[in-house]
């Protein structure tokens, strides 16, 4: 439960001092961006309250970080309230849905991606 904050705090530390951000090898050797690029450049903006321009970027990976962001306050929320913990029962069927789903938003994440970044 503590390594997402500590992450979060060592992210935005390193994204608040200018610090260089890594390079995407997938991008350098195809000309194409990966499903996470933009990522650092919307979690920059979701630290700046840029929310918009988080979506921008990458709107998965924005999605994803806010997502953690919750999951985090709902799991210090059970810890600490004594709150029930939610756990949520899917059929096989439900299952192999949701598994295609996935697959789907991410393939139409990178399709955003690639007609929309440099």
């Amino acid at each position: 439960m503590i390594l997402f904050p500590v992450i979060l705090l060592l992210a935005a530390a390193w994204l608040g001092l200018g610090l260089p951000t890594p390079k995407c090898a997938f991008h350098q050797f195809t000309g194409l961006p990966c499903l996470t690029c933009g990522s650092t450049r919307a979690a920059g903006a979701l630290l700046h309250g840029e929310g918009l321009a988080a979506l921008r970027w990458n709107p998965l990976a924005a999605a994803g970080l806010l997502g953690m962001a919750a999951a985090w306050g709902y799991a210090a929320a059970v810890c600490l309230l004594g709150w029930r913990r939610f756990r949520p029962k899917f059929s096989r069927a439900t299952g192999w849905a949701l598994r295609l789903l996935l697959v789907l938003v991410l393939l139409a994440n990178w399709i955003y991606l690639v007609r929309t970044l440099p």
